[in-house]
């Protein structure tokens, strides 16, 4: 019975929690800054990696909607949520963890990025903390060749949640920033100490636009 009870919830969490997220984000006003960054990378590459902080993702699931990519989901039970609303926009949710800074489904990760699918790692994901980049994904850059490109969202009005990361879902018709960093790149021959330096400049370089979008709107 409770097996029974928690695919419902996870059904109408689809349906109902798709479709109310859909009319907010199509009342969004949005600006998107450094897109010159993402477009240079499709053309020299056949894959990205997309590098969030786990507080910002929402409305990064409706801007890459439709994409065939694919985003790395927890095993969690909010995991199991967010995963029927990615798999609802068209993306198809990497089903793992990264406890102490690695990446279970690497392998499988790697695999799609070679046949050319695009793919989102919150890197401060699954439990935090907050804005602390996580080893994974420097280790994926490393073994795939692939860049990593930094992006964040800043809204001018938004929800904030109680929860580790303070998630935030922006409000109706509010206005958005949605921000490229400038891409990085792991060479296959880097030692631990360089994937070390190379995850604190990843680190930097999402907290600096992810401070600059915030300040779009702050007075």
């Amino acid at each position: 019975m409770k097996r029974f009870r928690q695919r419902i919830i996870l059904f109408l969490i689809k349906k109902i929690g798709t479709r109310i997220f859909n009319l907010l984000a199509k009342s969004y006003r949005v600006e998107i800054i450094g897109r010159e960054s993402e477009e240079r990378l499709k053309k020299d590459y056949p894959s990205i990696l997309y590098a969030f902080w786990h507080q910002r993702f929402l409305y990064l699931i409706y801007h890459f909607k439709k994409s065939n990519g694919r985003v790395l989901i927890s095993y969690s039970k909010d995991g199991e949520m967010i995963a029927r609303v990615v798999e609802s926009f068209g993306i198809v949710p990497v089903r793992g963890s990264s406890s102490r800074g690695r990446i279970s489904s690497t392998r499988e990760i790697i695999e799609v990025l070679e046949k050319g699918h695009i793919v989102g790692i919150a890197t401060d994901g699954p439990r935090g903390p907050i804005y602390n980049v996580k080893l994974g994904i420097i280790q994926i850059a490393k073994s795939t060749g692939m860049p990593i490109l930094p992006v964040t969202v800043g809204a001018e009005k938004k929800w904030s949640f109680n929860s580790w990361d303070r998630f935030i879902v922006p409000k109706p018709f509010s206005r958005i920033c949605m921000k490229y960093g400038e891409p990085m790149f792991v060479e296959q021959d880097s030692s631990d100490d360089v994937l070390e330096e190379k995850r604190k400049e990843l680190e930097s370089r999402l907290l600096k636009i992810t401070n600059e979008a915030d300040a779009m709107y702050t007075v």
